[in-house]
């Protein structure tokens, strides 16, 4: 089975209107197909994500970029239908 491109969701555009993200990156969660990333890039390390996301089996991995952004990968650690 071919594994599907990471879905990339960069909500700084929301940040910057003052518009909270969490409703985007929980919708792109619910879209993710089977063995699917999710790759985030938020200007913020989105420290309490971490905890929500693992509640439903993910776990991450993330950088601060040259641009000071964060860039995190959501990666799941059970099988998704």
């Amino acid at each position: 089975m071919d594994t599907p491109e990471p879905l990339t969701v960069d909500v700084r555009p929301l940040c910057e209107r003052g518009e909270a993200p969490i409703g985007t990156i929980l919708d792109a969660v619910d879209q993710l197909m089977k063995n699917q990333k999710l790759i985030l890039i938020a200007p913020f390390e989105p420290l309490p994500l971490y905890g929500l996301l693992a509640l439903r089996g993910f776990t991450h991995t993330c950088r601060l970029r040259d641009d000071d952004c964060w860039e995190i990968t959501f990666i799941s650690g059970k099988a998704m239908i």
